[in-house]
C-alpha cells in the first residue's frame, strides 16, 4: 500500500471506531447508529478497493465494528 492509502484507510478506520463507539454508548440514539453502520460500509468499500494483500485487515476490522454496533444498538426484545 503507499503512503496516501494507508493515511486514508487509517482515518477511515479512526472515524469508524469513534462513530461505533458513539452508537453502542448511546444505543436509542438512531442517527449514531445510522453514521455508524454508514460509516463501516465506507470502510468496507475501500477495503475491497485495495489489494488483497492491504485489505483482510481493515475488511475484518470493518465486520467487528458493524456487528458490535448491531449488538450493541438493537432494540431490547418483548417477551410476550
Amino acid at each position: 500500500m503507499q503512503d496516501h492509502d494507508q493515511a486514508f484507510g487509517d482515518t477511515l478506520l479512526k472515524m469508524a471506531r469513534r462513530d461505533a463507539q458513539r452508537a453502542v454508548a448511546n444505543p436509542a440514539d438512531r442517527l449514531a447508529r445510522s453514521v455508524a453502520l454508514w460509516m463501516t460500509d465506507q470502510l468496507g468499500a475501500y477495503a475491497a478497493s485495495l489489494p488483497a494483500t492491504g485489505a483482510a485487515p481493515l475488511r475484518t476490522e470493518a465486520h467487528r465494528l458493524r456487528n458490535q454496533v448491531i449488538k450493541g444498538t438493537a432494540p431490547a426484545r418483548r417477551h410476550a
